[in-house]
Formats: structure tokens, C-alpha cells, sequence
């Protein structure tokens, strides 16, 4: 057993951080101004060996190698229709001395999540160290822009502290604000601009809550898609969701298109024998891509299941940080993000699947999940794991921290690595008792998940996740570590979470296909940040199901480093994404109606309260 002490910077996110009103700027139209406020309150330093590490809530790092780890905060501004951001200008209001000496820490490469790796050590830059310059020289910079339904997104990295290394001082800008700078948009500036032949009025309110919750401006939204003809290869129609499979599995996902219909979700499958006949592309994922662009601006399509191994449905595969070619990485994004700029116009999910045995599994699931919940706790039941990554990053701090979403009335099960017995024992026991979220965080690999492998080399594997008896208390698993849903691999224990043993082990698995990565010493950097903002959008953000949650959480990562970019790519739900999330028991509804329906024109009369029978249903 080890013993942590917390070193206070579990404060719930956005608790300290204030963003006044942006606007445009009342000298030129293309400005776009906007304040952050920061407080001292949000820092804490700890030590490791000789450095000082900072960390600050509701802030990222700056880890360039051999340069002082600092603060960095990702912001997205929601930029006037048709412009540009051409450059971003930041003026501090308000500084103050951050009392004492530091030593700041490094950077270092990141480090995966993978069993048995050896860090790289990089020592401090000489020159950046003895330098009498702050660093970093300027207060924030643009990293990107990007489109959604026609609103134009400007991504910009902030950072609220300045270290001045031979001084060894550190200043605290407590009142920044950003000027965008922008100018008039040009076809060289968007050369993938979606034109929308149906914009539906769901699209419309979807778009809305993703990106009033993605920017810190939400005033300044403004959903205006381009408007186009019809495209020539889909025919006319009207799917929130589609089903892309072969012809031979499309009669085993049958069952979700009836049930998405009788709820009030408009579903179809398209075979991939129809997309390869219609369009045409240098492989076959391109012309998939080219469907899902078809089907979202023809049929409002927002939510998409790959059903299939990558023989059966292919993926795109993509290689940004790490071992090469070892982590060429295939993933959901390369749908869900059709144009490329690490904002995503849709919701993907995978059943890797190839029997009808396997699908069938799935699909009863997720019809349980969804139509018939245990009406006891489960609902309101979560079991968190949290171990040591290295000896100095306890990943029971980040779930420690994202305990703090979760309403109170959540039971909450914990196994971490500062408590006493056999944790592999313990971890089965919590996942044969049944619960509706399990988040967990240990090194892993494709057939099995730590459950504290640094300091005990114990781990769950595929054949103790098909033998779990949490019989139709279904989990929805999302995970930190390296490669657990390697859907390309046959078969990843992540997929033997899901499309084995029926009613048991777990409805959703959302996890890395290659590395999760970390910065030494910050539990809450890289894969496990991606991992908090999944708890915080759907327990703060209204992201309720298993898309908006995802794509929420990829939507506050920033991606301004190759293993940034790696940490999101790598990330897939293997699952539906519009399967809700359960956060409350459900409760009973009564129905009453009249008798008879009548022969030809007439009324027929229903009314729908709670279980109360007087309460009417909102």
C-alpha cells in the first residue's frame, strides 16, 4: 500500500476561472475581444526530486522538451460569419508576484500507458534557463481555426504565468485579454466548406449546444450553413442516425433501426455494397467518408454506426506520435471529423462484430440498457480505479477529481492503489457487483487492463471480463490506457467488454486503439485529461449520451503537439453514440388513454403523467 497526499488541486472545473462577455470590438468589425480572469488560488506546487511542478485547475501544461513546465489554457472563440482570425493580441490588466523561488520543472516526452517502459530524461535548456527573458514570450497565441455548420472557430492557447528562470520568479497575469484579429474569408482560406441540402432544425439545436459549450463567447454563435443542391447520389430522405454495414450483417441490426423508429429517432442501414457502387475514391474509406458527408447535408444525419471489423466496415488509420509503424492508429475520427480540423460535425461509433452471434449480443445489450434498467440504484452507481502510473503519478488524484461532477446522490466504489489487498480480487468483485459507470486508469494493453500493474503487475484480462456476472446491470467503461480498444486487433479486451457474454460485463467502451499518454508527475495531462472532461461534460454540460460526451470531452483538449494529436485520435467508442446515459434511477410513468381508437377522421386521446398519476410528464 502507498499513501498520497492531495496536493489541493482537486477544485471543481471552472470554479476559478471567469470569462467576461466577449464582443466585437467597437473600433473595427473584424476584432473580436474577450477577458479571462485567473486567480492565485487556482495553483498548487509539489515537488519532483529537485524541480517544482505547478499545476492549476481548470488549466492544461506547456511541455516543450528541456523548457519550463507551465500553465497553459486551450480557449475557442466563436469568430464573426465569413471572417478569418489572421493573429491574436493578449494585454494583461492585472499581475502578480507569485511569492518565492522555483525551480521549474522540464519538459519531458510524454510517457504511454503501456506496461514496462523506460522514460527518456531531458534536461533543462541551458539557454532558455539562464535567460533573464519571461517564458513563455507572449501571453497567447492562435493556434488554429475551424468550421461547424458555418460558424467559424478560432482556437488560442493562453498562458496565465510567466516564469523568468535565472531569477527564478514567477508572475501571475490575473486579467488577460484577447484581441482576434480577422479579416474576410476567402475559398483559400476554407477549402472544405460542407454545403447543406437539409439543415434540420435538430441539427440546428444540436449545433447549438455543442458549440455554445465548446466556446467561451456562446453569445457570439451564430449556426448559418452554407446552403446547396441536393447531392446526386443519396436519394431523398430524412435519418438522424445511420447503420453502415455489409450486406450479409444488416438483418442483426435490424432490431436498433426498430427500436430508434419507435422512439422517435429516425434510423436506416446502408450496406457497404451500395456505398462502393455509388461513389468513387482512391480507397474504400474514402468513399464511406464521402456517404457521411452525404448523409449529414442530405439527411441531417448526426450520428453514425460503423457495425463491422475493419474487413467488414474500414477504418482510417493515421500516425501522429510514438513507435513507427506500431502506432499507426486507426480510429473513429477519421468520420467524425470529416474535414479535418479537429472539430467534429458528427457522432461515430464501432460494433466490431462479424456474427450474427456477436451483433446479437450488442444489440440486446444496448436495447436493455436503454428500454429496461434495473429500477434499484444501479443508475446512480459508479466505480472508479485509479493507480499508480509511475511513482510519482498517482492517477487517483484525476478520479478523485472527477468525483467532484457526480451528484450526491451517487454511490461511488473506489479501488486505488494507497488502499490495502489484492486490487485484481477487489476490481472483479466491483465489476461483478453491477455498475452503470466505470472509469479507469492504469497502463493496459490490447487483452488486458491494469488494475495496479506498476507496483503489483496485476491485471484483468479477456477471459476474467467474459466470465464477470453482473448480470443486465450493464457498465459503460471508459478508460485512460494504452491500446484496450485496438478494435483492428482480434479481438481487444475491449470488445470483449462489449459483443461477448450477453447482459453482462458492459453496454459501451470508450478507450485507446494505440498509446494513452501522460506527462510525468500530472495525473490530469494528456489521455486523462480527454477522460475528465468526459465526466464534466455529462454531469455539468448536459451532454447526455455517449456522443455529445466524447465529442464534448475531444472539444476541450487542445492538439498543438504530435502526441496531443495522437491522444485524441486514439480514442474510440466502441458502442452507439446516441445511446443515452443513464444519471438518475428512471422513474415509472402512467399512461392513460381512451378505449377505442376511432374508424376514419376522429381524436383519440392520451395523457402521460408520473408514476403519482396527477404529475404530467415535462
Amino acid at each position: 500500500m502507498k499513501a498520497y497526499v492531495s496536493s489541493g488541486v482537486l477544485g471543481i472545473i471552472g470554479a476559478l476561472l471567469v470569462v467576461t462577455p466577449c464582443m466585437v470590438s467597437g473600433h473595427t468589425v473584424s476584432d473580436v475581444r474577450c477577458t479571462i480572469e485567473f486567480s492565485q488560488s487556482q495553483i498548487t506546487f509539489t515537488k519532483l526530486g529537485a524541480y517544482d511542478m505547478i499545476r492549476m485547475t481548470d488549466v492544461g501544461v506547456l511541455s516543450d522538451l528541456g523548457k519550463p513546465v507551465l500553465p497553459a489554457k486551450n480557449v475557442r472563440i466563436a469568430l464573426p460569419s465569413g471572417m478569418r482570425a489572421t493573429y491574436v493580441e493578449a494585454e494583461s490588466f492585472h499581475t502578480m508576484a507569485i511569492p518565492g523561488t522555483f525551480y521549474i520543472t522540464p519538459g519531458q516526452p510524454p510517457q504511454p500507458m503501456l506496461q514496462d517502459y523506460i522514460p527518456q530524461i531531458i534536461e533543462p535548456d541551458s539557454d532558455v534557463y539562464s535567460a533573464d527573458a519571461a517564458y513563455p514570450g507572449r501571453l497567447a497565441v492562435l493556434e488554429h481555426q475551424a468550421n461547424v455548420a458555418g460558424q467559424q472557430i478560432a482556437t488560442i492557447v493562453v498562458y496565465p504565468l510567466q516564469y523568468e528562470p535565472r531569477r527564478r520568479r514567477l508572475t501571475l497575469h490575473t486579467r488577460i485579454e484577447l484581441i482576434v484579429h480577422c479579416a474576410p474569408m476567402t475559398a483559400a482560406d476554407a477549402p472544405f466548406v460542407e454545403s447543406y441540402h437539409t439543415f434540420t432544425e435538430w441539427q440546428r439545436e444540436l449545433y447549438r449546444g455543442m458549440l455554445e459549450t465548446m466556446v467561451i463567447n456562446p453569445e457570439a454563435v451564430q449556426i448559418v450553413p452554407r446552403l446547396g443542391g441536393p447531392a446526386p447520389l443519396v436519394p431523398p430522405g430524412q435519418y438522424d442516425h445511420v447503420i453502415v454495414t455489409t450486406t450479409t450483417l444488416k438483418p442483426y441490426f435490424q432490431p436498433i433501426v426498430d427500436w430508434h423508429m419507435r422512439k422517435g429517432i429516425r434510423d436506416t442501414i446502408v450496406t457497404t455494397d451500395w456505398i462502393y457502387a455509388n461513389y468513387s475514391g482512391s480507397a474504400d474509406t474514402i468513399k464511406i467518408r464521402e456517404f457521411v458527408i452525404d448523409a449529414h447535408t442530405n439527411w441531417g444525419t448526426m450520428y453514425f454506426i460503423m457495425g463491422g471489423e475493419g474487413s467488414d466496415v474500414p477504418y482510417g488509420e493515421r500516425h501522429y506520435y510514438g513507435e513507427y509503424p506500431d502506432q499507426i492508429a486507426p480510429s473513429g475520427q477519421f468520420y467524425s471529423d470529416f474535414d479535418d480540423d479537429w472539430v467534429h460535425e458528427v457522432y461515430v461509433g464501432r460494433v466490431s462484430g462479424t456474427t450474427e452471434s456477436e451483433i446479437g449480443i450488442f444489440v440486446n445489450k444496448l436495447l436493455k440498457y436503454e428500454k429496461n434498467p434495473p429500477l434499484s440504484d444501479y443508475p446512480t452507481e459508479a466505480f472508479f480505479t485509479g493507480f499508480d502510473l509511475n511513482d510519482d503519478t498517482p492517477a487517483e488524484l484525476l478520479k478523485d477529481s472527477i468525483e467532484l461532477f457526480l451528484p450526491g446522490y451517487f454511490t461511488v466504489h473506489k479501488v486505488y492503489d494507497s488502499h490495502d489487498g489484492n486490487h485484481e480480487d477487489s476490481v472483479k468483485h466491483y465489476l461483478n457487483m453491477g455498475h452503470n459507470l466505470v472509469n479507469h486508469m492504469d497502463h493496459s494493453g490490447k487483452t488486458a487492463m491494469g488494475t495496479g500493474y506498476h507496483h503489483h503487475g496485476w491485471v484483468l484480462s479477456n477471459s476474467e471480463v467474459d466470465n464477470l456476472i453482473n448480470d443486465n446491470e450493464l457498465s459503460i467503461i471508459t478508460t485512460g490506457g494504452c491500446e484496450p480498444a485496438a478494435f483492428d486487433y482480434d479481438d481487444c479486451i475491449g470488445e470483449h467488454f462489449v459483443i461477448y457474454n450477453d447482459n453482462q460485463a458492459a453496454v459501451a467502451f470508450i478507450g485507446n486503439s494505440r498509446h494513452g499518454w501522460f506527462y510525468d508527475g500530472y495525473p490530469y495531462s494528456l489521455s486523462n485529461e480527454i477522460d475528465l472532461w468526459f465526466y464534466y461534460g455529462l454531469f455539468t454540460q448536459g451532454m447526455d449520451d455517449l456522443g455529445k460526451a466524447l465529442i464534448y470531452a475531444k472539444h476541450q483538449f487542445a492538439t498543438p503537439n504530435d502526441w496531443d494529436k495522437a491522444c485524441e485520435w486514439h480514442v474510440n467508442l466502441l458502442g452507439d453514440p446516441a445511446m443515452p446515459i443513464w444519471t438518475d434511477v428512471p422513474a415509472g410513468l402512467l399512461v392513460t388513454h381512451d378505449a377505442t381508437v376511432p374508424d376514419g377522421d376522429g381524436d383519440f386521446t392520451g395523457t402521460v403523467t408520473e408514476d403519482d398519476g396527477s404529475t404530467p410528464v415535462q
